[in-house]
């Protein structure tokens, strides 16, 4: 792991008691085994801002614009598979549901991305 901006900055006793206590809420908000960059990220962030590194906020900022940027065009792409790879009327291969989860996303996802309208059954549980 590289070293960043504030983590070669030496973190007085109560600095280091609270990062302990964040460590315990990150741990307890993220538990799942699968989660641990996760919890490394948060925990990397939360000793920058406590050796008082508040730049971690602004590239922060500029990372998530960056995946929004590159969550835009992959859905772009994606729109357009969708559009010239699945066959009107398909079941299995070739249809909504089977493009749907090769890329990961739902069936509704998919029409919206097709043109089609939203068809999902309302829940009986919804108020009218």
């Amino acid at each position: 792991m590289t070293t960043q901006p504030g983590e070669d900055r030496h973190l007085d006793a109560d600095q280091a008691d609270e990062l302990a206590r964040i460590a315990h809420d990150i741990a307890a908000h993220w538990p799942d085994p699968d989660d641990h960059h996760i919890r490394e990220a948060a925990l990397t962030t939360a000793r920058r801002l406590l050796a008082g590194d508040t730049a971690v906020v602004a590239e922060l900022a500029a990372e998530l614009a960056a995946v929004r940027e590159a969550d835009r065009r992959v859905k772009g792409a994606l729109r357009q598979a969708a559009l010239m790879t699945i066959v009107p009327g398909a079941r299995g291969a070739g249809s909504e549901l089977a493009f749907a989860g090769q890329v990961g996303v739902n069936r509704l996802t998919v029409r919206g991305w097709l043109g089609k309208p939203n068809t999902a059954k309302p829940s009986r549980n919804a108020s009218t």
